[in-house]
């Protein structure tokens, strides 16, 4: 199933998309917000996959980049949470039209869970409809360590010494002085803990995410649910199997 790329949003903030037209005119339309940088690389060919399996019964699926990165606006510098943030907003009111469903649920991958969780509690605050749920796969939960993740990520690539490494870059990819300040401050149980959405966690082992609480919150254990992201599915044809149909469940259980 052929998605419809296509630009959207503000003429200073164009981002750009890929609509895959539902075939559930009742159903969730479904929102995925990318991870960042080499993440999003990694996971482009999953989540076209994955877009297209959720199509079927669902609304509509969006997946999009975000202004500074992929084929979106902007230079790469201008890439931060908090854009991100802004962008899922954008891109829930945009699916929310051109789809027609009553509601959305978002898809949050990497770094795009971790700004999924933030944007949710801005629609309370604004004249948007909520998302009906959030699905946090792999999210990132602290943004230190994730900013240690990508600097030891980076080191091994460039085979030089973590200390020996500038914070400008992870793999190729800027880190702006706002991206990385927004990261050190970043917390998603700070965010998910006063969220009224149900949400539920994707990951291949719970010891990070199990302080995560609530009656609003599920957590899901996954063998396969952080491969996506390994050096050696990189350069392979490499699908998450048991993930993706778990999220198909929970999607219709959403519905």
């Amino acid at each position: 199933m052929a998605g419809l790329p296509f630009h959207f949003g503000e003429s200073a903030r164009t981002l750009f998309g890929t609509i895959h037209e539902g075939d559930s005119a009742r159903a969730p339309a479904i929102l995925l917000c990318n991870p960042f940088g080499e993440e999003a690389i990694r996971a482009f060919r999953i989540q076209r996959i994955l877009a297209d399996r959720l199509a079927v019964f669902s609304a509509g699926v969006l997946r999009f980049d975000y202004y500074g990165t992929g084929d979106a606006a902007g230079e790469d510098a201008a890439a931060c949470l908090s854009g991100f943030v802004e962008d899922i907003l954008t891109a829930h009111e945009e699916l929310s039209d051109i789809s027609n469903a009553q509601h959305v649920l978002w898809i949050g991958l990497g770094l795009g869970g971790a700004a999924a969780v933030q944007a949710a509690l801005q629609t309370s605050a604004s004249e948007l409809t909520p998302p009906k749920g959030l699905l946090l796969w792999s999210p990132v939960m602290n943004g230190r360590h994730y900013l240690t993740d990508l600097r030891r990520g980076h080191a091994k690539i460039t085979h030089n010494a973590e200390d020996q490494i500038l914070d400008e870059e992870a793999l190729g990819f800027p880190l702006s002085k706002k991206l990385i300040n927004e990261l050190q401050g970043f917390d998603i149980s700070e965010h998910a803990s006063a969220s009224s959405n149900r949400i539920d966690i994707i990951t291949a082992n719970g010891a990070e995410h199990s302080h995560l609480s609530g009656s609003k919150v599920s957590h899901h254990i996954v063998a396969d649910a952080d491969m996506w992201n390994s050096d050696e599915a990189m350069n392979a044809y490499f699908v998450p199997v048991e993930t993706i149909s778990l999220i198909e469940t929970l999607v219709r259980e959403w519905r």
